[in-house]
Parts: structure tokens; sequence; C-alpha cells
């Protein structure tokens, strides 16, 4: 260890030559000496000596007084004074800072003893000072308690992060700051670790002056006297809220990537996976995430798919969308619908490729299907016209008859309706000609009599004879059909119920196939919707159009009337605005209370939308809890208005269910009003559900107004 550094300040003397003789044989070393007309300030603070010793009596243009504050001041040392005092000296306030006055350099043993007091003295209030300032200006909160936990000082930074000031603290424990989200044990546990003399570490979920919440990271510690007693605790905390709503954003959307039923998939800038959702593994049919990170994107798509021109397009910071063919792990292709695009940071520099995917199999393959099906859908197209031009039953049935030819070309046919247990023929053709009229339509047939009706009752599925007389066919002979040689016949059924049977007969043995049979179910399909009509028009008319749990008109309806308002705006231009609602949360009312309970505070909405509403305004339940309303002649501050009188009616009042008592709900509402740019009603609406979102994605419980010109 190097000794310590002394500086004379004094005039050469006999006396100070003995003095500097005992100070280096005390251990010290002497790096200079100045007198009164020396720059004694300037030299020390170039030498940066330990200590200075200053002769009382130095005169000059300033006394050693004097000359020992400005030391002080500028020099990191520590000063004392030695020699008798001679002449009168005023010490000022700075004297206070000055740490001995030797009277008698000349006994080594006072010399030695307080140069070193004073080296020592001066080490720990530098130390104790930095400290300070240490803990002052610390970005971290300080708080110093009893062992008791009464606080006995508290940082700057601590006030500042709690709201409270320092007086407002002292004596008061840490309970002050209790949120009350963290348990009674959780609390026990904490105590009784640095009761133990421990060290705790963990996180508090506390509460500011202003009732606001709080997350810290804490460290706490006991301090310790010299017998292991404890004296204080102190905490050293980080204000942590802003991480932790970060960490929780970031969990909710890495929890909404991993659970959504799309597949998303991201890739680094060279085209390598990075991460994949579950989706994605199920979709392209590997057993978990980790067969799929790391390789190329290009692995996972047909080969001749233009990966490398969708990388480049994304990479221009333009989104791709389009459909590709996507090569599952068991070499099978599915068609699938892309949408990627490049995520950059704040700055605008490239992080990484994403792209999410949805299997689009199933559509590509009902337009195929679509497509070789073209002339049967011409040919039912025609019958569907001309078997909704009217809604009489007598006439849809010769429609039917009339139509069937167009469709499947036959000798004869029937048309038979289920009445109870019986059959009734209500139509037919070819019959007549061949003396069969009074037996077919004044005979009741027994439907157990017909093994291929029972069959079609059982599978709800055509039946198809080529050849009637094969052994197995079922067929039983009757007198005066013995021309038919191949057989049809299809169900005729709305939902699960069957109304009856269309029978086409041929006299031309194997000439109906499985192609005839699709025909058939396709044009008896249509033909049920017609009997159905018009046999119940009148008194369904009214359930046909509304919605049987609300009593409002049903989606369906509404856009026949809103497709014609619609239509009439465009030729005569007004104002027509939609309002699109969704009831918030309407899962927990279910989940909560059941759903006869849910059904019932529907039917109040209902209600209470309607209220807000005027007469000529069109409310329709769009599905599930949503619902749709046109208002003609509006305009789109009036709709939201409207919307606005909506969302208050329904949230200001609790919903009083006499299953459940008082339920209390809110709805979101999106609004949209008609503008030159909306080529279809179906844009209209689209921006008013893109606002509706938006308004739930906003908080809820608001509407929100869509005013952007549709894309397309």
């Amino acid at each position: 260890m190097s000794p310590a550094r002394i500086f004379l300040a004094a005039e050469k003397s006999p006396a100070l030559a003995d003095l500097h003789s005992r100070l280096e044989k005390l251990g010290y070393s002497v790096v200079a000496q100045a007198g009164a007309d020396d720059d004694i300030v300037a030299l020390a603070a170039r030498l940066q000596p330990d200590l200075v010793l200053v002769d009382i009596n130095l005169q000059g243009q300033a006394n050693s007084v004097q000359i020992a504050g400005q030391l002080r001041a500028l020099v990191d040392a520590a000063v004392i004074f030695f020699g008798s005092q001679s002449v009168a000296l005023d010490f000022p306030t700075q004297m206070d800072e000055i740490d001995k006055h030797i009277v008698d350099p000349e006994n080594e043993y006072e010399l030695d003893l307080n140069i070193a007091a004073s080296l020592y003295r001066h080490v720990k209030n530098d130390s104790l000072r930095i400290f300070s300032q240490l803990l002052a200006q610390s970005d971290d909160c300080i708080v110093l308690t009893d062992p008791e936990g009464r606080i006995k000082y508290a940082n700057p930074q601590f006030e500042q992060t709690t709201g409270y000031a320092l007086d407002e603290l002292i004596g008061q424990t840490p309970r002050v700051l209790k949120s009350g989200e963290q348990s009674e044990e959780f609390y026990k546990q904490l105590w009784q670790t640095i009761r133990s003399g421990q060290i705790w570490r963990g996180e508090l979920h506390n509460k500011r002056k202003d009732g606001s919440l709080y997350w810290e990271s804490a460290s706490i510690s006991p301090v310790l006297a010299e017998d292991g007693s404890i004296v204080n605790f102190i905490g050293i905390k980080r204000d942590i809220t802003e991480r932790k709503q970060l960490e929780q954003a970031m969990h909710i959307k890495d929890s909404a990537i991993s659970s959504s039923l799309n597949a998303i998939a991201l890739a680094d800038l060279s085209g390598r996976l990075s991460y994949v959702n579950p989706a994605f593994v199920r979709l392209w049919g590997y057993l978990s995430a980790d067969d799929i990170l790391g390789r190329s994107v290009a692995a996972f798509w047909q080969e001749d798919a233009p990966i490398g021109q969708v990388i480049l397009t994304i990479l221009q910071g333009q989104t791709w969308l389009g459909e590709m063919a996507a090569k599952r792990r068991d070499g099978t292709l599915i068609s699938v619908d892309v949408s990627a695009h490049l995520v950059q940071d704040e700055n605008g520099n490239p992080l990484c490729l994403m792209a999410s995917f949805v299997d689009i199999t199933a559509r590509k393959l009902a337009e195929k299907a679509e497509k070789e099906e073209r002339h049967l859908a011409d040919a039912l197209r025609r019958s569907a016209e001309a078997l909704g031009s009217t809604l009489n039953l007598g006439e849809v049935l010769d429609l039917i008859i009339d139509n069937a030819a167009q469709v499947i070309p036959n000798d004869s046919m029937s048309i038979m309706l289920l009445e109870g247990e019986n059959l009734k023929v209500v139509g037919h053709r070819g019959y007549t000609e061949r003396g069969l009229k009074d037996y077919i339509e004044k005979t009741s047939f027994k439907i157990e009599a017909f093994p291929s009706l029972i069959r079609m009752v059982a599978n709800r599925q055509p039946c198809i004879m080529p050849y009637i007389h094969q052994k197995g066919s079922g067929w039983k002979a009757r007198e005066g059909v013995d021309y038919i040689q191949s057989y049809a016949g299809a169900p005729i059924c709305r939902g699960e119920r069957v109304l009856g049977f269309l029978n086409l007969d041929s006299a031309t043995p194997n000439y109906f196939t499985e192609a005839h049979a699709i025909r058939l179910q396709a044009f008896a399909s249509q033909a049920a919707v017609a009997i159905e009509n018009a046999r119940l028009y009148e008194k369904d008319h009214i359930l046909s159009i509304t919605d049987g749990l609300t009593g409002l008109y049903n989606s369906r309806y509404f856009f026949e009337l809103a497709r014609l308002e619609f239509e009439r705006f465009q030729r005569y231009p007004g104002n027509l605005s939609i309002v699109m609602l969704d009831v918030d949360y309407f899962k927990r009312v279910n989940d909560t209370f059941g759903h006869l309970v849910g059904d019932d505070v529907l039917r109040e909405l209902a209600r209470r939308v309607r209220a807000c509403l005027r007469v000529v305004d069109i409310a329709a339940r769009y599905g599930g809890e949503e619902f749709i309303i046109l208002m003609a002649q509006t305009k789109l501050e009036e709709a939201c208005l409207a919307a606005e009188r909506i969302r208050l009616a329904v949230a200001g009042t609790a919903f009083d269910v006499p299953e459940a008592g008082s339920v209390s709900i809110t709805v979101s509402l999106g609004v949209a009003t008609l503008s030159a740019a909306h080529r279809n009603l179906n844009m209209l609406i689209k921006n008013a559900d893109d606002a509706l979102y938006a308004a739930k994605n906003s908080g809820r419980n608001q509407y929100v107004s869509a005013q952007v010109a549709p894309q397309g």
C-alpha cells in the first residue's frame, strides 16, 4: 500500500524542515511545500494530495483560514492546521469543514494520530456523501424501515413512484401501498423470509397514493447488527408496470396467434420458418412444430408454386394475397388461401415474414363439382324460376310435372305426398294414356307396400333400380304397370321431414343411372321447397319472414327488403344507413345463467332496439346475438344518434329476467351510410360490420361510424 501523500502549506523555516523529516519518519510522503507568496491552492489542486497541513499563522493575500476553505472546496483531501495561534483570526463557518488543529507538531504521537484520524474521517465522510448522492439520484426506489417495518427513509424516486411525500411516509409501514391484489399468505411468506435473515426477491402489485395500481420488482434485505440482530430492513424496488403490461399484451397476442383457427407462420428474411402455430401443424399434417421449424418455406408447397416471387413481393413491402397448392407431410395436396406480409420494427426495418393460411380445399372441390354439373344447374335454374312463379299448390304440382322431363326424361311420373301413414298421388303424367288415371288418383297407398319408398324414408337418399326385374331389386309387380322396366325415385324432404316422393318410370331397361339420381334429388329438393311454400304460405307467411325468438325480421327477409331499398336509392339518390349491433360478452350470459335466460335477454334486447327506432326503420336478427338495422332517409349523424340511443337503452337499465333476476349487458354498434362508392349492398353492410368490430376492439359498449369509401 503506498504511503499517504501530504502537502505542506507553510513558509520555509527550520521548524518546517523538522516537520518534513518527522512526517517521512512516520512513513508519509511529502509531495510539495508552498508559502504565502505561492499559488498554494492551484498547486494542491494539480497534485491532489491525500492531506494538506496548513500553518495556522500563514499570512499573505489570503490568511490560513481562507486558504484552508479554498483547499477544502477544490481539493479532495483532508485539511489540518498546525502550530500555535499567534494572530487573531476570524474563523468562519468553513472551519467546520477543517479536519483538525495540531497545536504541537513536534509531538510525533499526536502528529501521527491526528493525521491518521483525519485521513480515515475524510474517506468515511466522502463515502457517506457519495452513498447519499447515489441514493438520491438512483432510478430505483429505496426505502429503509425499522425491524417492525416502520419507514425511516425513502429516496426521491420512491416518492415519485408512490405519489407520497417523505413526511407522509415516515412512521408508516409499507401496508399503505398494499393494493389487495396479492394474498395475505404472500405477505406472510415475505416477512418470514426477511425476519429469518434472508433476502426476499419478487414482484409486488402495489397501489399509489392516487389509487392507481403498479407493479414493481423488489429486493428486500435485513440489515444486521454485530450481534446478528436485525436493526433495519432495506428495500430496493423498480417500477416494472410497463414491462408487465407489455408482457400481458404479448401473452394475449401469443395466445391469440396460438389458438387461431387459421394457420399462421413466421419466417426469417431468408425464408426459413421460425414459428408455426398449432393450426399450421394440423393443416400440414405434422406431429409437432419441431418437424417444421428451420426448414425452407418452399418445402411445404407444390413444386411449381411461385414461392420465390411471393417472398420477393413481401420483401418489397407489399402484401401478397392469393391461392396456392400446399404439400402436406403425406404428399397430398390441399388448396390454401394465403395472406402474407413483411413485419417491420418502428423504424421500418424488416424483422421477419408473416403469413396466415386458410384451407379452401373443400371450396375448390365444390367449385369443380359445380363446373362439372353446369348443365344440371342450368336446368334446375329454369325449373326454379318456373316453380317460384306461383304459390298455388295446384299450379306448383303442374309445374313440377311439366319440368321434370327437362331435368330427367321419363315415360311416366308421379308425385306422392304423405298424409299420415298413407300416400296420396297429387300429380302425375303418363298414366292417363295407359288407362290408369282412376287407379292413380283414387287409390290410397300404404308406404309399407313399397320397399323402395321405405329405404328413401330411412336414408333420405334417392333410389335407383336400373332394371326392376333384376333379382333382389325388391320391385313388386302390379297390374297395369308392367310396362315399367327402370325406376328412379327421390324423397321430397324439408330438413329431416319427408313430405313425399317423386317417382319416375321408364319403359327402357337400365335407363336410370346414378347420375340421374343426383339430378333427381336436386330437382326433388326444389320441388320440396315449392310444395312446402305453397302448402304453408298463408299460415306460415309471417313466420317465414320473422325471427322466432325475437319477433324481428329474419336475415333472409331483411336482405330482400334491403336490396329493394338499395336499388331504389341508387335510382333516386338519398340517405340510407346501416347499423350493426352485437351483444358484448353474450357467451358469459349463457354460461352464467343458461341459454333460456340468454333467450329472454335477446327478446328484451329486441324490444328495446325496436323502441329506439322509427316505424319505417327495418330491424332484423342477423344471427346469434347480432342484429342489423336499415334506416332509409337517414344521414350518418342521425344514424349515430340512433345507435347511441340503443346503446344507452341497453346499458342504462338492467334486464329483469324472472329466472335470473337482474342481468346487465352492453352492446357495440357499427354505423355506415350509403355513398356513391358503394356498388352493392354487401359493401355497405361490410362497412358497418367493420365499424362494429372496430367498436369491439376499442373497448366495447360504444358505437363507431364508418366513413371510408369501400374498396373494390
